[in-house]
């Protein structure tokens, strides 16, 4: 009977990870909708995709030898950034026209907020459309009408190439959105809230792969560098001692500032120095405005101060 049982695992998890179109998921969103393009709506997706949900970060190509790994210009959206982790080797997808021409909006709309791509395969949960699924949905729709604006590029990206239990996992997970409807900017708390939602994904340690609630905020999860160097995210409760208690708004919004402009995106680092470099995409968060980043301020300020004092730099 064991033998039975544990044959019976083995062919389902087989049928999940070989045979995704034979389990359904559990999303189902309208596919044929269309968008219309308004100068409003390219504006608000860029500012979107570039600075606030920070998408070209990971679908465009970077210049690690300056200071926060800038987007290289002229390579936005054409993917190909590897993530080689535990779960395999994961690739960002092109997301310029040259790949999404033949996407109906239906279909991004689908793969950005439920994470299911054009032919029903579960997208890998590094891009989180768990958060974009609980943004406005006219935000998304910003979004989409803008990467249809961008430069053809053509890039074929490999798939990706993960392990067996990951690709269990991952089909596991797509669900339907919640959309809502984005607070005013006058309520700079909500507002503030509303814009953070990339920030907890890097600020927040995790226990067992998930984020773990009674750290929210509080700082240390792992990002690698390079060779065995590591760096750990900053503590953004407003813990006086340990987090950011002890700045003002306007200091808040001047250490972001401080990389807007083009020098800020050529600042050269030394090869193979260790506290010399982050994951942290200052030049794309300093394109935010002063309101919007002082509503996150504003909102960070409500969390409960949690003290963690973080060791920034270390080795696996």
């Amino acid at each position: 009977m064991r033998k039975i049982g544990f044959g019976s695992f083995v062919f389902i998890l087989l049928i999940l990870a070989i045979g995704p179109k034979i389990i359904p998921t559990k999303v189902d969103a309208p596919l044929n909708i269309n968008i219309e393009t308004t100068t409003e709506r390219v504006a608000r997706g860029d500012y979107l995709a570039n600075h606030v949900w920070v998408c070209m970060e990971c679908h465009s190509q970077k210049n690690d030898q300056f200071y926060s790994d800038p987007v290289k210009p002229g390579t936005e959206g054409m993917g190909g950034l590897l993530f080689d982790s535990e779960f395999g080797k994961i690739y960002a997808s092109n997301i310029t026209p040259h790949k999404i021409d033949n996407w109906t909006d239906g279909e991004l709309l689908r793969a950005i907020t439920e994470g299911l791509n054009k032919n029903g395969d579960a997208l890998f949960p590094f891009h989180p459309y768990t958060l974009y699924g609980s943004k406005d949905l006219e935000d998304v729709y910003s979004v989409i009408t803008y990467l249809r604006t961008l430069p053809s590029i053509k890039n074929d990206v490999p798939k990706r190439d993960t392990k067996l239990w990951a690709n269990v996992m991952v089909r596991l997970m797509p669900k339907p959105a919640t959309f809502i409807q984005k607070p005013d900017s006058s309520n700079t708390i909500e507002h503030g809230k509303y814009l953070s939602g990339v920030c907890a994904r890097c600020h927040t340690p995790q226990t067992n792969g998930k984020p773990n609630p009674e750290m929210f905020y509080a700082g240390g999860l792992v990002h690698p560098l390079s060779g065995d160097e590591i760096i750990r995210s900053s503590n953004l409760t407003p813990d006086l001692e340990t987090g950011i208690g002890n700045k003002s708004r306007e200091n808040f919004i001047g250490i972001f500032k401080a990389f807007d402009s083009k020098d800020s995106k050529t600042i050269l680092i030394p090869k193979g120095a260790r506290e010399s470099d982050t994951p942290m995409a200052w030049t794309q968060f300093a394109g935010m405005t002063e309101n919007d980043l002082g509503a996150i301020y504003d909102y960070l300020h409500t969390l409960p101060p949690i003290t963690n004092r973080v060791e920034k730099y270390g080795v696996k």
